[in-house]
């Protein structure tokens, strides 16, 4: 096997590398990203999609500018570091290509936004404060609280948050998505209005108790920030049924 490094007398090599990835649980997740991209790239040749000169030249200056590679000397120094040739360089930076002009061609606008239509509450969001107390007396009178006067909340939370921060935190959290919330709580909360108080929940687990008192709600817009969400959502349901067309083989 190649090897890559030595410290001291000791030797790596490529096949160290890759068991060290393997034993830390990086293997799989860097394999399966380059499974779902050759099979998007697969894709793209046989749609007969094609890159151009200025599109390669202008996304190699990009890819270079990043690692700070400012002249062509130093791209070629750093090849030479890593053991890749020109070519294969190249090809790499045509295959980014395909893969984008492949991205765009399954998740159109058109497709964008019908899915944002069709499921417009998953992007709803809230800010909400989340208090944590070790009973659920002290939960009950935190709502009592909180009910009476929640421009207190403040004063509530330093009073009230567990001494054992790492049970659970006493905070404001904001653009809060359906999906970080358990599902119960998950459920009253973007059913509540602003200046409700809720709970107390019994933290899964735990002999702690939270109360959320609900600040602000934020009905989904198609922002940037969704748009690539729901990108990466038509993506990877894609990919899904691409993978039925091809046979995908662990060595």
């Amino acid at each position: 096997m190649k090897e890559l490094v030595r410290i001291d007398d000791e030797v790596i090599t490529e096949e160290d590398f890759i068991l060290h990835l393997k034993l830390n649980h990086q293997f799989l997740p860097l394999l399966e990203s380059m499974i779902k991209d050759k099979v998007t790239i697969h894709a793209a040749k046989k749609r007969k999609l094609e890159t151009t000169v200025e599109e390669m030249q202008k996304t190699a200056d990009d890819f270079r500018l990043t690692l700070g590679l400012h002249r062509a000397q130093d791209t070629y120094e750093w090849l030479e570091r890593l053991g890749i040739s020109v070519d294969q360089f190249e090809n790499f930076i045509n295959e980014q290509l395909l893969k984008s002009q492949m991205i765009k061609a399954v998740t159109p606008k058109t497709a964008v936004e019908e899915y944002f239509k069709l499921n417009s509450p998953k992007f709803d969001t809230v800010d909400i404060y989340r208090i944590v107390t070790d009973s659920e007396d002290k939960a009950k009178e935190v709502v009592a609280l909180l009910e009476e006067s929640s421009d207190s909340v403040d004063e509530i939370v330093e009073e009230f948050s567990p001494e054992d921060q790492s049970q659970g935190e006493c905070k404001k959290m904001n653009a809060v998505g359906r999906d970080q919330l358990e599902d119960e709580i998950s459920a009253k909360v973007f059913s509540a209005n602003v200046g409700d108080v809720l709970g107390p929940f019994q933290m899964k687990g735990k002999a702690l108790y939270e109360v959320v008192l609900v600040v602000d709600n934020h009905p989904a817009e198609l922002s940037e920030a969704v748009r690539d969400q729901i990108v990466k959502t038509i993506y990877n349901d894609w990919l899904q049924k691409r993978f039925e067309d091809h046979s995908v083989t662990l060595a």
